[in-house]
């Protein structure tokens, strides 16, 4: 068994891995003492999956903060926007993507069966969402967020181009966003901000993996982090495919991604050669 730890700017993200892959145990909680959090989540990942760790692979703006040695294994320190590419291929029968990571903001990266490479970023992700939350409707819980946003309706908040245009234009439906959350007020219903909130964030970094796609001639995006669980995830992707036709993948287990990324790259498993010899393209 592997440990892959993600140690993000708001949550820090346990994985733990089978021998043939298969994620066994995951656990996550605000990053608010790094130093204190991640040796009790390796702890208790370790003893929920019945076995003892063989190895410990962390990763993230966080792991710098991590000695060189946990549970009494030595810790390997992984570059983030490789683990990135990595948990974000891995059982998704792609060769090549643009994976989106959207953790407290958003990163770009490049995947292939040989390599990665950092395209960019946007501030714009889940912190986006929690900071929204909270000044508008008083939470920022994820929980609450997907509740409220699961009953809300996009079109209450969001300008849509048949709103202001006059007439048909061309390959631009009339029920494609326009600017979002231009019609959003004070005595908006909440469930609708959520929604629009939501689509804001999505069509933001969404728009910007399609964009990155066109650039390098492929047509996939994979979607990670945990704001990819919110059940208006995968609708709100489904209307950028519509709209631009690229096909947009939310993998199992997203928010744990870069955790099982950083814990497979040292680590060939089966048919996959590129875990071996992965690189900067």
């Amino acid at each position: 068994m592997r440990l892959g730890i993600d140690i993000g700017g708001s949550y820090i993200k346990a994985a733990a891995l089978g021998e043939d892959g298969t994620l066994l145990s995951g656990v996550m909680e605000r990053s608010l003492n790094i130093a204190s959090a991640v040796p009790r989540l390796a702890a208790y990942v370790n003893e929920a999956c019945g076995m003892g760790a063989e190895s410990i692979c962390v990763t993230g703006v966080g792991s710098a903060l991590i000695p060189g040695e946990l549970l009494g294994l030595p810790v390997l320190k992984i570059p983030e926007f490789q683990a990135i590419a990595v948990g974000g291929l891995y059982n998704t029968g792609l060769s090549e993507a643009v994976v989106i990571s959207i953790g407290t903001g958003s990163a770009l990266v490049h995947a292939t069966q040989k390599g990665s490479k950092h395209l960019g970023g946007s501030g714009v992700g889940g912190g986006t969402i929690e900071g929204l939350a909270r000044s508008l409707f008083g939470t920022d819980s994820f929980h609450e967020i997907d509740e409220l946003s699961d009953r809300g309706d996009t079109r209450n908040v969001d300008l849509l181009i048949r709103d202001v245009a006059t007439a048909e234009i061309p390959g631009l439906p009339g029920d494609a966003t326009g600017a979002n959350l231009a019609k959003l007020e004070q005595s908006s219903d909440s469930a609708d901000a959520a929604a629009g909130i939501l689509n804001l964030v999505f069509q933001t970094v969404g728009t910007l993996g399609v964009l990155a796609c066109r650039e390098l001639g492929i047509n996939d995006v994979v979607v990670t982090g945990s704001v990819a669980e919110f059940r208006r995830a995968p609708e709100l992707f489904a209307g950028l495919t519509g709209l631009y036709g690229t096909r947009f993948t939310i993998p199992v287990n997203p928010a744990y991604r870069t955790a099982v990324g950083a814990a497979l790259i040292p680590w060939p498993l089966g048919d996959a050669p590129f875990w071996e010899h992965w690189e900067d393209i």
